[in-house]
């Protein structure tokens, strides 16, 4: 599971890299990546 916070002045696009390497470290890790619901 991944789930961002769009940073200020962030594109859409920049967003969607973000998201796509933090689903990709969650897939080879198995660690979630939530800035919305930190542990």
């Amino acid at each position: 599971m991944a789930m961002l916070v769009s940073r200020e002045g962030e594109t859409l696009t920049s967003l969607l890299k973000r998201l796509d390497r933090a689903i990709g470290r969650c897939y080879e890790t198995d660690e979630p990546a939530d800035e919305i619901n930190p542990l």
